[in-house]
């Protein structure tokens, strides 16, 4: 829970975290970036953690306690320091921080890896979920896009080659434009699914999904790599 505004103190660490969340500059940040940096610069800026140091002591050192307290949680450990990173950039230059805090401290972070469900665990899925998510978990571990690509396909992306199906996806992150065969599982599934001038996926109510309301990590590769199903 982060402070309310009043009960910040002007010359405090959490003073320039809030200036920088108010700022252009994170208003600039992609969506799903914001999220995460609004959550990780909450925690920093609480009182108990960094908020409360004035921006004379505040230090790698301290800043090094911080992350180190996000030992156990990697991937957020990371992202914290990438966030104070862009903090201490913005700030600096705008005489709202004296110095770095961040040089020399270390977040090691995760592998950026997922470890792949086992074939056991997708079919159970598929079986024991209501049939709008067997369906994100059929198409994403058939094909291994990630959710804002899942999101996307439609039935009119769907395209033949030497007689096999296929979707052609122009992948967000990367900007590629591929044609992904369909494995023999998924042409035998998508057949029994309803086609209409919408979005494969559609959740419970008939609307689309949106990338948020997606049930995926980044990457359904944590389901399934790609194509390894055939």
């Amino acid at each position: 829970m982060r402070q309310r505004a009043g009960h910040i103190k002007g010359g405090t660490f959490a003073a320039v975290i809030r200036a920088y969340l108010s700022s252009p500059k994170y208003e600039a940040l992609a969506q799903s970036t914001r999220k995460s940096y609004g959550y990780l610069l909450g925690l920093a800026e609480q009182p108990e953690t960094l908020g409360a140091y004035s921006v004379e002591v505040i230090r790698p050192a301290l800043v090094q306690a911080f992350l180190d307290g996000l030992a156990d949680r990697p991937a957020q450990q990371k992202n914290a320091q990438t966030a104070l990173k862009a903090v201490e950039r913005w700030a600096i230059v705008r005489d709202l921080l004296p110095y770095p805090i961040t040089t020399g401290t270390e977040a090691p972070g995760g592998t950026g890896g997922y470890e792949p469900w086992t074939d056991e665990q997708v079919e159970l899925a598929e079986r024991c979920c209501r049939p709008h998510l067997a369906r994100v978990i059929t198409l994403g571990s058939n094909t291994g896009q990630r959710g804002s690509d899942l999101v996307k396909m439609a039935w009119s992306d769907i395209e033949e080659y030497d007689g096999r199906p296929g979707i052609n996806v122009t992948q967000k992150k990367t900007g590629l434009k591929i044609w992904i065969p369909f494995t023999q599982e998924l042409i035998r599934a998508i057949a029994t699914w309803e086609r209409r001038p919408t979005p494969i996926l559609l959740k419970e109510d008939g609307q689309p999904f949106t990338r948020s309301s997606c049930p995926t990590n980044g990457s359904v590769n944590a389901i399934r790599g790609p194509l390894s199903r055939r």
